[in-house]
């Protein structure tokens, strides 16, 4: 048991990245305070009840998706080029697709932290600054999670280097 982080501490975007034991750790807290952000955001009428959860990459969708979205009730869409998707370019094909005009939800972990300006940009007309998800453990800060609202779904492809039928 390590009772605190080893991996980076500054900036906050990049806490707790190079330390293997965060992939893991701290999920529980991230879903329970992805739930909190969501519950606010559904009764104050600010995003819709079944806004997607979005990631970048297949890791940390991963955990995002089987940690957070399954408990939730939430689909999560991952996004990125297909050599990082990998099978979640078929995950997503299973899931309901967004629609243009949707809002999303970006969840970042700090340890695998992608900029949501480079990640989605591209893809919403606009992204709203995030709510931060404080993981400890022990006591000690050791990874953060970040919350961004994405607005606005263009209709690009979320996966980019699908190769023609």
């Amino acid at each position: 048991f390590i009772p605190q982080g080893y991996g980076r501490e500054e900036p906050e975007t990049r806490r707790g990245e190079r330390d293997p034991t965060m992939d893991m750790f701290g999920m529980d807290q991230v879903r329970v305070g992805v739930e909190a952000i969501l519950a606010r955001d559904v009764s104050a009428g600010s995003m819709s009840a079944d806004a997607a959860l979005m990631s970048y990459r297949w890791f940390p969708a991963a955990h995002l998706d089987y940690y957070v979205a399954t408990p939730l009730g939430r689909r999560l869409l991952a996004a990125g080029p297909l050599d990082a998707v990998h099978k979640y370019w078929w995950i997503n094909q299973r899931r309901a697709p967004l629609e243009v005009g949707d809002d999303a939800y970006y969840v970042a972990v700090s340890n695998w932290y992608s900029d949501p300006d480079d990640s989605f940009g591209h893809l919403f007309e606009s992204i709203e600054p995030p709510d931060t998800i404080r993981v400890e453990r022990e006591g000690a800060h050791v990874k953060n999670a970040f919350v961004y609202r994405l607005r606005g779904y263009n209709g690009d492809p979320l996966v980019i280097g699908v190769p023609a039928e």
